[in-house]
């Protein structure tokens, strides 16, 4: 049996700008996900659902093109930490993830396979790492092999990833390809930390963004009363998204939506001026995990 791992570590959310020292990446747009190799090989996400996020969902099925690259990958015995991907952005390898057709999850693996980016090592042969400081499981991490699909995370200078995210440069090849997955932020990670599987301060996330509170007109769901996407009025236009939504939002902001709104048919009309913080991000709003029934002055 593999060791079970109940979470990764997480990221503190810093102020664009004020950073510290220590390793520094890009900030990637996919999924969390733990890549396992042992006697079985298998692929967890995120439970968003449940009142403690926990890596528990088994979507192994959902990307066989990932599941057959960890069968020939050239190592045994290991845990990685990792981000899934796809070169469209998250909504496509989110889309897989929600797939049960093993036909269609078939022809998508086949025809837009997905990718995983390693960003750490929590096991390798055997060996549990996660007491050894970063500096040595990076080590390790730069060291693996890379194959079609499973890539390595890279450092890069803090001041060049500065530049890339505030559009001064353009993006280096091996980035350009995956521009839609790229946020707009960097990773700060520090070299000493052990590899704690909760949020710490030894890793940090900062993300240059614009973000404002927006009227959300009205809520569209789904046939089983879960939020589908909101309808926002944005810069004098009416933009229907469900970007950044987690399936535990879809689930909770709909109980306390409707207590406060008129529901025709399958949407929501809110009663109350209700206000949702959004971003605009390559061409897409992106909610942000915040509403209020008030005016926002």
């Amino acid at each position: 049996m593999f060791p079970e791992i109940r979470d990764v570590m997480l990221c503190e959310r810093r102020e664009w700008g004020k950073f510290l020292s220590g390793y520094h990446e890009p900030k990637l747009d996919g999924m969390r996900t733990l890549l396992y190799k042992w006697d079985e090989i298998k692929i967890i996400g995120r439970d968003q659902t449940k009142s403690r996020d926990q890596m528990c969902i088994d979507i192994t099925r959902n990307f066989p093109e990932i599941v057959e690259e960890l069968k020939s990958y050239p190592l045994n015995y290991f845990i990685f930490d990792a981000e899934v991907l796809h070169p469209e952005g998250l909504e496509v390898a989110r889309g897989r993830r929600l797939l049960e057709d093993k036909f269609r999850i078939t022809l998508r693996a086949s025809h837009s396979p997905c990718e995983a980016y390693v960003l750490d090592v929590i096991f390798l042969e055997k060996e549990d790492v996660r007491d050894k400081p970063l500096y040595l499981r990076k080590e390790k991490h730069d060291q693996l092999p890379e194959t079609r699909l499973i890539k390595k995370i890279k450092q890069y200078p803090l001041e060049f990833l500065v530049q890339l995210v505030e559009d001064k440069i353009n993006l280096p090849p091996e980035l350009a390809r995956i521009t839609k997955a790229i946020e707009k932020g960097l990773v700060e990670k520090d070299p000493e930390s052990p590899y704690i599987c909760k949020r710490t301060h030894y890793w940090r996330k900062y993300k240059l963004r614009k973000e404002e509170y927006s009227p959300i007109i009205r809520i569209e769901l789904r046939p089983n009363e879960e939020i589908k996407s909101f309808v926002v009025k944005w810069d004098d236009k009416e933009i229907i998204t469900d970007y950044g939504l987690s399936d535990r939002e879809r689930i909770l902001y709909v109980r306390a939506i409707e207590k406060n709104s008129e529901k025709v048919g399958n949407s929501l009309y809110p009663k109350a001026p209700l206000y949702g913080k959004f971003s605009f991000e390559q061409g897409q709003l992106i909610f942000r995990h915040d509403l209020k029934f008030s005016q926002i002055k």
